[in-house]
């Protein structure tokens, strides 16, 4: 899965996003390959079905990458539903990479300390409009 990127990537350019971005509509869409993006939706089903947790839906990130211009992306991540939180509230966001059988681990715990690793199961490096697309 080559255009996943790291926690701390994803951390950084969310965080780019809030504190640069937000107000600034330089990004019009994001596109990404078909054949890409279905690879990493099954990706992570799979692997997160090898360690017994359900894939309850995929949460997306509006980010901002850290170059020229700060170039609004989007971010998937998996999440799962926990029974324990009161509805919409119940989705959590989570990495197979990092959880064990049974138990995701929540990005938000991934966020506050980030691995050193560069693995991830978070899907990013769409292309940008309107820099890398038709004007249509």
């Amino acid at each position: 899965m080559s255009q996943t990127i790291s926690i701390t990537a994803f951390k950084n350019e969310k965080d780019n996003y809030i504190n640069n971005v937000r107000s600034n509509d330089q990004t019009k869409s994001v596109w990404f390959e078909a054949e890409a993006l279905m690879q990493y939706l099954q990706s992570c089903i799979d692997d997160a079905n090898n360690l017994d947790i359900d894939v309850s839906g995929f949460r997306i990130y509006l980010t901002a990458h850290q170059e020229q211009g700060n170039p609004v992306s989007l971010a998937f991540c998996p999440t799962y539903h926990d029974d324990r939180l009161r509805e919409g509230k119940d989705q959590i966001s989570f990495d197979p990479k990092y959880s064990t059988r049974g138990n995701p681990k929540d990005l938000g715990d991934l966020l506050a300390n980030p691995p050193t690793s560069m693995a991830s199961s978070i899907f990013n490096m769409g292309t940008d409009c309107p820099d890398n697309c038709p004007e249509r």
